[in-house]
């Protein structure tokens, strides 16, 4: 596989850490702090940057039962709330979703099994 597993888990961390955190989403995505961020983007980072659907499931990184339960719980959240969201994930479509509000949720506590170090 060759990938570096502590880098990999801080970053798919730090990921996981703005997909959980509204402020950072109420600021960011409307152009008021300091960062260029989207729902876009943070899908991009999970799946495309950081795979987490292979951190998940990699046997390199080890997560247990829960972690792993926890991991996939959020994946399949996502991919449900791109289908009824669509292809364009606006920020004043996201931002208060009741789908993203759980994703939000659903994203810390696996934060929270992962101990990430935010």
């Amino acid at each position: 596989m060759g990938r570096d597993i502590p880098l990999w888990r801080k970053q798919l961390c730090s990921a996981l850490n703005l997909l959980a955190d509204e402020p950072f989403q109420r600021e960011n995505w409307f152009g008021r702090g300091k960062y260029a961020d989207s729902p876009d983007e943070q899908y991009n980072n999970l799946f495309t940057d950081y795979d987490i659907e292979e951190f998940v499931d990699s046997p390199e990184v080890g997560l247990n039962a829960q972690q792993r339960a926890a991991g996939h719980r959020l994946i399949d959240m996502l991919e449900a709330f791109d289908k009824v969201v669509g292809p364009e994930l606006l920020p004043e479509v996201v931002i208060d979703h009741p789908q993203w509000v759980e994703i939000r949720h659903v994203a810390r506590q696996f934060l929270d099994l992962l101990n990430c170090q935010n």
